[in-house]
């Protein structure tokens, strides 16, 4: 039940309703009250912005980490690919050296020669599917060397471009 007061006139108010001269009890405490809740709904609302960014800044940091790591999984997997044709062509010419070696031995007397890769191909060394440019998009050559009066030696490498690594 509200209780009654007189003010300075002498009129009866309620306690209680803010009606009158006098301020409520504990307006100000109230009000303090407010202010102090806007400041922690404003510094919450600051520290969720903050949080948003600080996982939106981890989010890319971690997008990143995870491009890298895939693309340098491919690149190795291309490498390894690389490498397996290129013993597939090393093998492939030493068989095609071995059924020829008398012819393939005074063509390497003359100087130094190279067979082509198409060459292998027509000889039946190499699959027909096998592509004249390695997994990381470099030709091959299959060179020829003269080691002696009766053996050569075969140099089979990878063409690299200037400013590939």
């Amino acid at each position: 039940m509200p209780i009654r007061m007189r003010n300075r006139a002498g009129l009866s108010r309620r306690r209680g309703r803010g009606l009158g001269p006098w301020p409520r009890r504990g307006v100000k405490r109230r009000r303090s009250l407010l202010l102090a809740q806007r400041l922690r709904r404003r510094a919450s609302r600051a520290l969720s912005v903050f949080g948003a960014l600080l996982a939106l800044g981890l989010l890319g940091m971690l997008v990143l980490g995870a491009t890298v790591f895939f693309e340098t999984r491919a690149l190795e997997r291309r490498g390894h690919l690389a490498a397996v044709q290129l013993a597939v062509l090393a093998e492939a010419a030493s068989a095609h050296a071995h059924s020829r070696f008398p012819a393939l031995l005074a063509q390497a007397q003359g100087g130094p020669s190279e067979l082509t890769v198409a060459r292998l191909k027509a000889a039946g060394a190499l699959p027909a599917e096998f592509s004249e440019t390695g997994a990381l998009g470099r030709g091959y050559r299959v060179l020829m060397l003269a080691a002696g009066a009766d053996a050569f030696d075969l140099l089979v490498t990878e063409t690299v471009r200037p400013g590939d690594t």
